[in-house]
């Protein structure tokens, strides 16, 4: 009885214990599950707005591409005689068709009557990006059917054209084929991820190339409208039954972009996993150390994995930057009484360096790159963040002087290193360093610092440079202006003043110069040294260059019909306008619209653009002169002048920079200089005119060394262009 009492209570305990051990196994499996699932879920959304965010930039470039290019034809279509017959409205469609994407260039008046550069009618007034551009509002549709196109669908993108009133006297247009357009808007295709670009009429605009084109998919994008417009904003997560989606909203209207992807495909193989899981568990429960054994193999590996893709970098083999990011916050706390140093650094031309050795050797250089700087630094982190760019945080103190001779002797340890694997490849490495001072900032906000002089030397040629307070200021004043120039254009904030040019010996005025100021609604001045970089940078400088145009013309046409005797005005343009195949075209129309005499209108162009494309530059040069337009190259001496270039440029007149003046005032090199200069342009039939001249010893200067033509304070500072005739005008 007593061994029958054991055997039964032994007998409840194993059955007990295996199912603890089944709550166990199932406990395990379960945990292991939800990791996985949360790790997965969390990658999949990374991904997913890091695309959205990529193909957002990317759409938004294109459309604003094609509608600069639309803006400077329609300036161009503002001359009547552009649309003067049939025949000649069809060749200057073609020629605005002329270096662009576009299949179909078109104009309609403004009774909806259009016609495109092969020459066929058809009727688009109740189009809606006919209504939209007529109303004097540039416009972008897609999804939608022209006549006369076998039913094609096209990508089309609008901008009213004006009249001398600046009355909508119609509207030109491009378009491409719609598969054309899904190809621009998105070129890549990312794993299993699907975008969807949808209009404010909830309809699909463009889609990514290569999807699965089935009705269901269709249909969930044109149902989720509602939700669309509830979660929209800057860049909002949505948790959907059925798929990952992200949604993005857009600069153009009321466009959505929606990236998502399909979870049951995403979630495929954790299915499998699930369902092993339960037979697993089903087992009996005499092998159910084996099972956990398994169980907790299958754990280990899978959180080795997630680990690895996390915290270690799959190039060096080092820390990630997230661990990295992790990490470097410690030490930051750690070292809070002491002086922490922030270093970005990257191998300049890297990209050669892969083309000559393959992108193998080019992951080896970036191994040995991250050995030799761990070695280097004493105590600290160090990790590759993208391509060849790295990270360094230590607690060494060094002057910077001190710190410059670091780079050397790094950069020379490395090239010696090279040079024995018998890679004939001379590395050398720019430099960010960043001192970090103020312990509340984070470590994000210490490596954008790093980053930001890091990315100051590489514009400026130098090998390193130590961060400044000044340059973070300057990256902040940059994006302001970044985000208000185009209500600033709209507002009419951008004022034009002139400048007098005067004869040295008699000092008669003779011409003026049209500079630009931003003048805000709160009274407030910006100067073109501060936002022109900006402007050519982000292409708006395009715009203002029209906009100054045509205010030079308004005013020469303002003085002639009021009888004052007008004098040629020169005015800066840009190489992106100057290089655009239309441009010629465009200014002509500007002229002739005020019908002015040409040779009142000179052009001054930058010596930098003269290296960019000499040949272009000179065939748009022969036509302006052959129009009656004079070409001026300004800041002379300013840059990278070559004397080549004045054989090269047949321009008219030569103005010479200020400080070519400063240094010929102080140095009698100089001076010899500056009078070979004069004598060379003088040879060469060129006008010379100093710019910048203060003082009358500097005027006297100028006379002696041959100048006739002057422009600075000493004469008159610039004014605004309505107070111009008052100010320098002599009865």
């Amino acid at each position: 009885m007593h061994r029958v009492w054991d055997f039964n209570k032994k007998r409840y305990q194993i059955l007990g214990f295996a199912l603890i051990a089944a709550f166990f196994v199932a406990c395990t499996l379960w945990i292991l599950l939800m990791q996985m699932k949360k790790f997965s879920k969390e990658s999949i959304y990374t991904t997913l707005e890091a695309v959205s965010e990529q193909r957002k930039h990317e759409i938004e470039a294109v459309f604003e591409f094609r509608k600069e290019n639309l803006n400077v034809a329609a300036k161009f279509f503002e001359n009547p005689n552009v649309r003067s017959s049939k025949e000649e409205l069809i060749k200057n469609l073609s020629l605005c068709k002329e270096g662009t994407i576009f299949d179909y260039v078109f104009f309609a008046d403004k009774n909806g009557t259009c016609i495109n550069n092969y020459g066929e009618y058809y009727f688009i007034k109740d189009v809606p990006f006919f209504k939209a551009s007529i109303n004097g509002k540039p416009f972008i549709y897609t999804s939608h059917h022209l006549p006369a196109n076998d039913g094609q669908s096209f990508s089309t993108i609008t901008v009213p054209v004006h009249d001398e009133n600046d009355d909508v006297i119609g509207v030109i247009g491009g378009t491409c084929i719609q598969e054309l357009t899904n190809k621009l808007l998105f070129q890549n295709v990312v794993g299993n991820i699907s975008s969807f670009l949808i209009d404010f009429e909830h309809n699909i605009i463009a889609h990514s190339e290569g999807i699965a084109e089935t009705d269901e998919v269709f249909n969930f994008i044109k149902n989720y409208k509602a939700d669309v417009e509830k979660q929209k904003r800057q860049q909002s997560v949505i948790n959907e039954e059925q798929y990952f989606i992200v949604v993005d909203s857009m600069m153009q209207g009321d466009w959505v972009l929606v990236s998502m992807a399909e979870k049951s495909k995403i979630s495929e193989k954790y299915f499998t996993v699930s369902l092993w899981g339960v037979l697993a568990s089903t087992f009996n429960f005499l092998i159910f150390s084996i099972l956990i054994m398994i169980m907790v193999l299958i754990y280990t590996t899978h959180l080795n994995q997630i680990k690895r893709h996390v915290f270690v970098d799959p190039v060096t083999q080092g820390i990630s930057y997230n661990k990295f990011l992790e990490d470097a916050e410690k030490y930051v706390k750690y070292h809070k009484s002491g002086s922490i140093l922030a270093v970005c650094l990257d191998i300049n031309d890297f990209r050669i360096f892969n083309d000559l050795y393959g992108f193998e050797e080019g992951n080896n250089l970036l191994r040995l790159v991250y050995k030799m700087l761990k070695e280097h630094i004493s105590s600290g982190l160090v990790c590759r963040v993208k391509s060849d760019t790295f990270y360094i945080i230590t607690d060494f103190e060094a002057t910077e002087a001190e710190l410059i001779t670091k780079r050397e002797i790094l950069t020379d340890d490395f090239n010696t290193l090279l040079q024995r694997n018998k890679k004939p490849y001379h590395v050398v490495f720019t430099v960010g360093f960043y001192r970090v001072e103020e312990f509340t900032t984070n470590v994000s906000s210490i490596f954008e610092r790093a980053n930001l002089v890091h990315n100051c030397a590489k514009k400026e040629g130098r090998l390193n440079i130590f961060y400044q307070e000044r340059l973070r200021q300057d990256a902040i004043k940059q994006k302001v202006i970044e985000n208000t120039m185009y209500d600033a254009f709209t507002n009419l904030e951008f004022q034009m003043y002139l400048q007098p040019k005067c004869e040295l010996l008699s000092k008669r005025l003779v011409g003026a110069e049209a500079l630009v100021r931003w003048e805000s609604n709160s009274g407030a001045k910006r100067y073109p040294d501060e936002f022109i970089p900006v402007f050519e940078k982000t292409g708006f400088i395009v715009q203002l260059d029209l906009y100054m145009m045509e205010c030079t013309c308004q005013l020469l046409r303002h003085w002639i019909d009021y009888g004052i005797e007008p004098v040629p005005i020169s005015v800066n343009q840009s190489k992106h306008l100057l290089l655009n195949p239309i441009y010629f075209n465009v200014i002509t129309t500007t002229i002739e619209k005020y019908n002015l005499p040409p040779e009142l209108i000179e052009v001054e162009i930058t010596e930098t653009i003269m290296y960019d494309n000499t040949e272009a530059l000179n065939k748009l040069i022969i036509n302006l002169h052959s129009y009656g337009i004079r070409v001026a190259i300004d800041d002379f001496g300013s840059g990278y002048s070559s004397l080549i270039l004045l054989r090269d440029i047949k321009a008219d007149v030569l103005k010479i920079d200020k400080t070519f003046i400063y240094k010929a005032e102080r140095d009698s090199k100089g001076k010899k200089i500056l009078s070979s200069i004069i004598q060379l342009a003088s040879t060469l039939n060129m006008k010379i005119l100093a710019e910048g001249v203060e003082t009358e010893n500097q005027l006297l200067m100028l006379a002696d060394l041959g100048c006739r033509e002057v422009q600075g304070y000493l004469f008159g500072r610039p004014v605004p262009a309505k107070a111009f005739a008052g100010t320098f005008y002599r009865s």
